[in-house]
């Protein structure tokens, strides 16, 4: 099994020193190197550690099938390269259940809408952060899933996208979990 990442829930993770988390999640980790190079450059201590611990892996996807996919989402969704790189990394997984993880609104409605259920990608499954967490605190490797979220939201670290909140949400509600905060705990 492999979790695809986006760098939208690496970024939040980076900001309070926590990557090294996903560690835990019993799966590879790959990220693009797009997201590698370009998002995370601020975090590049926490991913070296990660890649030299072996639980973190950067896979190049081919340049053609990025720009392709750019070009073909354009009609209705706007990816940015980091977003393409990872849907074209998480395609590559030939075979194997793949998790991606992406937490922005345009990446995350155009791959619901639009690649799952496709042949290429029926053993993808897609999760945002806060699933991940409630994984990290079901395995005790956090106290609280919605303590970590809380401290996300509450530094402005992160912001819950429509979409990815009402995906969540379901989540939540098929599998009786509590969810976390949708906003920040000031005014």
């Amino acid at each position: 099994m492999a979790l695809i990442c986006d760098a939208t829930a690496l970024v939040a993770l980076g900001t309070i020193d926590s990557i090294h988390l996903l560690r835990h999640v019993d799966m590879e980790v790959v990220i693009s190197p797009w997201v590698r190079e370009r998002e995370l450059r601020r975090f590049t201590s926490q991913v070296d550690l990660g890649i030299a611990e072996g639980w973190l892996r950067v896979h190049e996807p081919s340049a053609s099938e990025v720009r392709s996919l750019i070009e073909s989402a354009r009609d209705g969704f706007d990816l940015d390269r980091g977003e393409a790189e990872t849907l074209i990394v998480a395609a590559s997984q030939a075979n194997q259940p793949t998790f991606v993880l992406i937490d922005e609104d345009e990446a995350f409605r155009f791959t619901r809408s639009v690649l799952i259920g496709r042949s290429a990608t029926r053993n993808w499954s897609l999760v945002c952060l806060a699933e991940i967490l409630h994984q990290l605190e079901a395995g005790g490797h956090i106290d609280s899933a919605f303590g970590m979220m809380q401290r996300l939201l509450d530094g402005d670290h992160y912001h819950w996208s429509p979409a990815v909140w009402a995906h969540y949400a379901r989540i939540c509600e098929q599998r009786g979990l509590s969810p976390v905060s949708r906003t920040a705990s000031r005014t």
